[in-house]
């Protein structure tokens, strides 16, 4: 989340979500310029909260310990403060943003089909093609695809998505940077050492890249337990989002300690306080869901293949008499 210090700012934090509608153009001698504007979508709200945990120790536990106990407590409480935030992070990202895919519903469907041919709720890459279309058409890159581990684990038996996976999707063939820089490149040589190019123009390699294999951006992967996930119905979320346009962190206060004693009973006590709100930018268009995908039936991918129901519709018959095989003879 895009992190904004907002020190004594009040618990209530209000700021507008606006839109940039401004258009620029050329113009004629003496023509006037055209004036620019912001759309105002409404208000963003966030209160400002406090997080916090506290360690107590007892005397004895500190005196007569043989290991730095104190330490390790005092890492516990910062994991848990981490963990807590981590969630509500979550909680702002899954919660929010627009449906693409809902198997629940009588909406879309994802495509992905089990080894009958029929649709079963898995997810293919052409859903993932089509969600990116559908966030780019609204102004997003994505570059993040959050998924739960039994999602991965669903994706590592589909064999387009495994074969995707294991050659790197952020780094490999499939998603990377544009590659290429000015002058002459070598996959558009004629073919040979110190062979002209192709083009008639040299002032035409100015503009010459390599393309990526697949996107033009890299997508990196996040497998979190955080994701959304029914283990009773054996279906996840998934997620597709450009990172760097989720949220805000409002941040009042880090993380401080106050420690005190009590001699009365002999304990020594250390709290640990953090002060700050989430909010969600570009109500939620940055943000795509796949709901209710199937992760424990295999999926394949069918949509290449034709699938007729034998006995009725386009073969209401088939002749059932004896076929002779020929050997290396598939048909």
């Amino acid at each position: 989340l895009q992190r904004v210090n907002m020190a004594n700012a009040g618990t209530m934090i209000t700021f507008p979500a606006v839109g940039n509608t401004s258009v620029a153009a050329d113009l004629a001698e003496g023509q006037e310029y055209p004036e620019s504007s912001l759309e105002f979508a409404g208000e963003v709200t966030a209160k400002m909260g406090k997080s916090g945990i506290a360690v107590k120790l007892t005397e004895e536990m500190i005196r007569y310990s043989m290991f730095d106990i104190m330490g390790m407590h005092m890492k516990a409480a910062n994991e848990a403060l981490m963990r807590h935030k981590e969630q509500k992070c979550a909680d702002l990202i899954f919660n929010n943003g627009l449906t693409y895919f809902n198997n629940a519903t009588s909406g879309y469907y994802t495509s992905g089909r089990g080894p009958d041919g029929l649709t079963n709720g898995t997810m293919t890459l052409d859903d993932i093609l089509l969600m990116y279309a559908d966030m780019v058409n609204s102004g997003f890159v994505p570059d993040t695809l959050i998924v739960h581990p039994f999602m991965w684990f669903a994706w590592m038996r589909e064999p387009v998505m495994r074969d995707i996976f294991l050659k790197g999707f952020g780094q490999g063939q499939y998603f990377g940077s544009f590659q290429g820089a000015i002058g002459s490149a070598t996959s558009f040589n004629a073919g040979g050492l110190n062979n002209n190019t192709m083009y008639s123009d040299p002032q035409q390699l100015a503009t010459t890249y390599s393309l990526p294999g697949l996107l033009p951006t890299p997508l990196s992967v996040i497998v979190t337990p955080f994701q959304t996930v029914d283990t009773t119905a054996r279906t996840c979320t998934v997620t597709l989002c450009k990172r760097s346009e989720l949220g805000l962190l409002l941040v009042d206060e880090e993380v401080t300690t106050d420690q005190f004693n009590d001699p009365l009973r002999d304990i020594y006590k250390v709290k640990f306080r953090e002060r700050y709100a989430l909010a969600l930018k570009n109500n939620g268009q940055a943000i795509r869901h796949a709901l209710g995908v199937n992760w424990w039936n295999k999926g394949y991918d069918f949509d290449s293949k034709l699938v007729w129901q034998v006995g009725t519709g386009t073969l209401p018959s088939l002749n059932t008499g004896s076929i002779d095989i020929l050997p290396n003879n598939p048909g």
